[in-house]
């Protein structure tokens, strides 16, 4: 596998993880409300802060899965590819099997041919 496959490969495992751990923070903690964010503040500056805080979480949240898909779509495409291969394969596989039992049967003619020299 190319060096360049696999650190895309890295990257898709790296990205799932990072969804994977968001989605149980997410479902243990649940999302909070601008108003519970606003409520929970000390002050305006606080609540900017945090609303902040939450806003670059919802772009993280964002990227994890636009990167999630995209390597769900790359998977669909390299078993697409795959199969377009091994479909590709068998056809050729089987006329070299029956060249080999060509060449197999040609030997042995060839070996009785030489055990009988006056024929």
């Amino acid at each position: 596998m190319p060096s360049e496959d696999v650190d895309r490969a890295r990257y898709r495992l790296r990205a799932t993880a990072r969804l994977s751990e968001r989605l149980v923070q997410i479902y243990e903690e649940g999302e909070p409300s601008t108003l519970e964010i606003v409520l929970g503040a000390r002050n305006l500056g606080d609540a900017l802060d945090r609303l902040d805080y939450m806003s670059s979480f919802a772009a993280q949240d964002g990227q994890i899965v636009a990167a999630a898909r995209a390597g769900h779509r790359r998977v669909i495409a390299a078993r697409a590819k795959a199969a377009k291969a091994r479909q590709s394969v068998v056809p050729a596989t089987r006329i070299v099997a029956y060249r080999h039992n060509q060449v197999q049967a040609l030997r042995v003619q060839l070996v009785d041919k030489a055990a009988r020299p006056g024929e």
